[in-house]
């Protein structure tokens, strides 16, 4: 323990050694204790509680003598203390910078929240004790002039029966820390906190943080908050950022919404759904642990089935795959036309004959006449090989398709959402999920950031969720968000997937909080006692998976009408087909017969 006094003054700072490592003074110039000067009954209390402390584990102490010294700000931001006439000023000063001095060490709350207090003076009035309410351990000597006699009395600040600070009086002298500080094992002592909330109606968002129209709180996080408050003894007040924003950057460098309010420390918690991101830490603290794991999904209307003719024969195999096979008949039928007409193959020199070939080859027909050389026979006996391949793949990859209703969920993950063009894409503005696209440079997150942020349309990250759901009730929209929100708005009508984004939500400090610690050695008692998994199951209980349709029976397949419609319109495609060739052969054999040619071309 470490003690500075001010030269011509009875003005004190106790500093534990931590402290005197950083090489900064916050009060005061050069170590000095003579005990030949302690004389009056102030001093020789100081004696006294150096004495206590001078061998004990407490972080600070500020000692301040009101009848002798007041607390002057010197230019280059420290605060000294010089002798002046009979002032109280020097009491509240301290207590008032208490903030001043975290900011000069770089920290924050230590000196409200972690280090002691102690105030020697002759009178502790009404200023002080407004002041002090903001200061969680304070203890207080004066001294009571009982006629020639000066006698000592120890005060420390504590609560009542009514919720509210008060002075209570110790004996003296103490012999302990304890009896300096009785209340410190009490945690921090019921000191209030200002806690961070975003919040948003039941239906809207939930589990995390709810507020109902009487504007009354619930929900996980806040049944957290209150073991936070029990386990390290505080009461709290809640407020909501002005702007109900979470937390985007500025180009100035200065944030909105919750992680704003904790840069420019208007409050000393944050108690929301609010994700840790690497762009946020350089202005907040997080909890180690986080009370939630969170994962991004995408929800969208399912389409109508029934909507899509031909696309479940086509959908099995992706375009870039079909236009692969189309490109192979064309190749290979080139390639049989130039080998028979190299080996003078009279069949193999037609080119409709070569193209007939290679698509029966491909659908597994086979044909009465095979090439002659020996070159056109291994092309040929490769070529089976890539159809058969071929053949299972596109069979197996239907089958699946079809009893997969992928008709109805199109989508499953983000590369389809990628890579799909009839749908718009959407997110809220002002959260983690807007932040990580901007931010991303991978695949396919780029190409979907893209689509939402250089679209033109303003709309796509519109910051109320409601207008985004709103589009999706009208189709052909997909809306990024957090999973466990848009599970509140799962249906057989609307489609809604988990991605493999995790996102972890923690409790929010500022910047180097003394808080910190302390939450995180309550995030792990939570974790140990299961109460976190409790919470877990009572705000998401397992819930029966949704039945939109019977299921089929173990081991079979049930074919739907939808499923089917597009082969029926192939089929009757083809047979109108096949009538119309049908019917011009005919009119040409009777043109023929009867010499009554329509066309002159048809009758040679």
């Amino acid at each position: 323990m470490r003690y500075i006094h001010s030269s011509q003054s009875f003005g004190y700072l106790l500093r534990a050694e931590a402290l005197g490592q950083k090489g900064k003074n916050v009060i005061g110039s050069k170590p000095f204790y003579n005990p030949s000067r302690v004389a009056t009954c102030s001093q020789n209390s100081l004696v006294v509680a150096l004495g206590v402390l001078e061998n004990n584990s407490v972080d600070v102490a500020i000692i301040c003598d009101s009848q002798s010294a007041v607390c002057d700000e010197r230019s280059d931001g420290r605060l000294e203390v010089k002798s002046v006439t009979v002032n109280s000023f020097c009491d509240t000063h301290h207590l008032k910078q208490a903030n001043h001095y975290d900011e000069a060490l770089n920290q924050s709350g230590y000196f409200k929240f972690i280090y002691k207090w102690i105030l020697i003076t002759e009178d502790y009035n009404t200023v002080v004790q407004e002041q002090g309410t903001n200061i969680s351990h304070l203890s207080i000597i004066t001294c009571k002039h009982t006629g020639l006699i000066n006698t000592p009395y120890l005060r420390y600040l504590g609560w009542d029966n009514f919720s509210k600070r008060r002075w209570y009086v110790n004996h003296w002298p103490p012999k302990t820390v304890e009896d300096v500080f009785p209340l410190m094992k009490y945690g921090l002592n019921g000191i209030q906190l200002t806690v961070a909330v975003n919040s948003f109606i039941h239906s809207q968002w939930g589990p995390f943080v709810m507020k109902d129209e009487h504007g009354k709180y619930t929900g996980m996080a806040i049944d957290l908050l209150c073991v936070f408050a029990d386990t390290l003894n505080f009461s709290y007040v809640l407020v909501e950022p002005p702007d109900g924003g979470w937390g985007m950057r500025q180009a100035n460098g200065s944030w909105t919404g919750l992680v704003g309010q904790m840069q420019r420390k208007e409050a000393d918690v944050v108690c929301a759904a609010l994700t840790v991101t690497y762009d946020r830490l350089p202005v907040m603290d997080f909890a180690s642990l986080p009370y939630y794991t969170e994962h991004q999904g995408f929800i969208y209307k399912r389409p109508d089935p029934s909507a899509a003719l031909f696309g479940i024969i086509l959908r099995p195999l992706k375009q870039i795959v079909w236009f692969c096979v189309l490109a192979s008949i064309l190749l290979i039928a080139a390639s049989f036309w130039i080998i028979g007409n190299a080996k003078k193959d009279n069949l193999f020199t037609n080119k409709l004959w070569c193209m007939q070939y290679s698509i029966t080859t491909l659908l597994q027909q086979g044909s009465p006449q095979i090439p002659r050389s020996s070159a056109g026979r291994l092309l040929s006996s490769f070529f089976w090989l890539f159809a058969i391949s071929w053949a299972a793949i596109y069979s197996g990859n239907l089958t699946a398709f079809l009893a997969s209703s992928s008709l109805s969920t199109p989508f499953v993950y983000l590369d389809d959402v990628a890579e799909q063009t009839d749908y718009e894409v959407g997110t809220a503005s002002g959260g983690s999920p807007e932040m990580f696209l901007r931010s991303t440079t991978r695949e396919p997150y780029q190409t979907i950031a893209k689509r939402v942020f250089n679209s033109g349309d303003r709309n796509l990250y519109h910051s109320d969720v409601f207008y985004h759901l709103e589009r999706v009730k009208e189709g052909k929209y997909i809306f990024i968000d957090y999973y466990s929100f848009l599970l509140f708005n799962q249906s057989c009508e609307y489609a809604v997937h988990k991605t493999n984004l995790e996102e972890n939500f923690n409790f929010g400090l500022q910047k180097n909080s003394a808080l910190t610690p302390l939450f995180d050695n309550v995030m792990i008692s939570v974790y140990e006692t299961g109460l976190v998994d409790r919470l877990h199951l009572q705000y998401y209980p397992k819930k029966q998976p949704l039945l939109c349709a019977q299921p089929p029976p173990s081991g079979s397949l049930r074919m739907r009408l939808h499923s089917m419609t597009d082969i029926v319109v192939l089929i009757g495609g083809s047979l109108t087909l096949s009538a119309v060739t049908l019917v011009i052969e005919f009119i040409v054999y009777w043109s023929k017969k009867y010499h009554w040619c329509i066309w002159w071309s048809l009758c040679k």
